[in-house]
């Protein structure tokens, strides 16, 4: 018989505390969810949560700090100056994660913090941060220099375009009905 080792099994365990929480914040904002909804979900002790990770805050940034990487290679491969092609690529790349049920929860995730007013402040200021060295956010600025994007906060515009995108685009996964076409999405930040 096959037993785990105490580091595979804390390794599991932090993944399924991981994916419980994201559903619970996607689900409920920051605010509203507890430790204890996270733990009913996960199907394990509050007290498990809080060895592992310490507070909801801690945890929060766990998942936080996952969330990034990928849109950062993503953007690497995009060999363009031009803000349209990355935000066409990122709408590509939800589409297909669209796909899978994992990664849906996760741009929920994302979606639901962009636009809760409960979010911790360390989620815009992280989101920040990591847009200021973004790629795809210098190219849009650019954009904006040059007369194609609204006026008014890059980064603001960013968020809101990643918001709709992951939202719409969940929606019609939901729904089974096709997504709109790049060019609808791109109107919302084109001057």
């Amino acid at each position: 018989m096959f037993t785990l080792t105490k580091a595979e099994r804390r390794s599991r365990t932090d993944q399924k505390i991981r994916e419980a929480a994201i559903k619970v914040f996607a689900e409920r904002g920051y605010e509203r969810a507890a430790i204890s909804n996270i733990a009913a979900q996960a199907g394990i002790s509050n007290g498990l949560i809080i060895q592992n990770f310490g507070c909801k805050l801690d945890l929060f940034k766990g998942i936080l700090d996952d969330t990034f990487p990928p849109l950062k290679e993503l953007y690497r491969q995009v060999s363009s100056d031009r803000w349209e092609d990355y935000l066409t690529a990122l709408l590509h790349f939800l589409e297909e994660s669209c796909q899978n049920e994992k990664s849906r929860m996760l741009f929920r995730f994302s979606a639901t913090m962009c636009a809760s007013k409960d979010t911790p402040s360390y989620y815009r200021e992280k989101t920040v941060s990591e847009c200021s060295h973004d790629l795809a956010a210098k190219a849009m600025l650019q954009g904006q220099q040059r007369g194609e994007i609204k006026d008014g906060n890059i980064l603001e515009l960013y968020a809101l375009f990643f918001r709709i995108a992951c939202t719409t685009i969940d929606n019609c996964c939901s729904a089974g009905v096709d997504f709109p076409s790049d060019e609808w999405f791109l109107q919302l930040v084109r001057k």
